[in-house]
């Protein structure tokens, strides 16, 4: 069970967005043959390294990426991703965003285009946290362990799509006028679930890691005491 609550909820809490350095290889196979008439070879394995500049690249070389950044910004001129963009998660909201300094934002999940270009959600069924909090204070931090499931698809013949696990730690400073600081840094991993490259099934071998602060509302920490009712 993903953790869609967040999605159903009109004004969710402001967790930090997580800037996420993506990295992993795609192990896949053409799917040919080759037949000298002595031995009969099926094709080599083919290896695509990824980190998130080249999964942006991938993205950008999509016509249907493409089409998408022209329906979200309403010009021709604006259908590619500018350099120095990024990727940040939006825990809450359970959706990757490629974004910049500049203002630009492509949300590759809820856009104008309708298309699903990824997503990652996180499988609460599977959250465990441990915490220290101050009672007077209500500074602390956190550690938790969860599960999550990852999609990314280009449109274009390559995708990654698989179930793993993160880690999440927060820390979060003294409350002051009903709010207070939130940091946190993720670590993932997932294995060999499913992926295409060029088309052709594959198997990935993805990580990612980041972090992101935020003024949060006191009453939403700590996020797994939060989640389960206890704050």
């Amino acid at each position: 069970m993903a953790f869609a609550a967040g999605k159903a909820s009109a004004a969710g809490p402001i967790f930090p967005l997580v800037k996420l350095n993506m990295s992993g290889v795609i192990t896949g196979s053409a799917g040919t043959t080759n037949d000298n008439g002595t031995v009969t070879k099926g094709s080599p394995f083919q290896k695509y390294s990824f980190n998130s500049q080249k999964l942006i690249d991938l993205f950008d070389a999509s016509p249907t990426f493409q089409k998408a950044l022209t329906n979200q910004f309403n010009s021709v001129a604006s259908n590619a991703v500018p350099a120095g963009s990024y990727f940040v998660w939006d825990i809450w909201n359970e959706e990757l965003i490629i974004t910049n300094k500049n203002g630009f934002s492509f949300n590759l999940d809820s856009n104008k285009s309708g298309d699903d270009f990824g997503y990652l959600y996180i499988y609460d069924d599977y959250l465990l946290g441990t915490f220290t909090r101050n009672d007077k204070t209500g500074s602390g931090n956190e550690q938790d362990l969860t599960g999550i499931y990852l999609y990314l698809y280009d449109y274009n013949g390559n995708e990654i799509e698989g179930y793993g696990a993160a880690t999440l730690n927060w820390s979060y400073a003294a409350m002051s006028v009903g709010s207070q600081k939130t940091t946190v840094s993720v670590s993932m991993s997932l294995n060999n679930y499913y992926a295409e490259l060029k088309g052709n099934q594959a198997a990935p071998v993805f990580k990612a890691s980041g972090s992101g602060t935020a003024t949060d509302p006191i009453v939403q920490n700590p996020f797994y005491l939060w989640i389960y009712g206890n704050f």
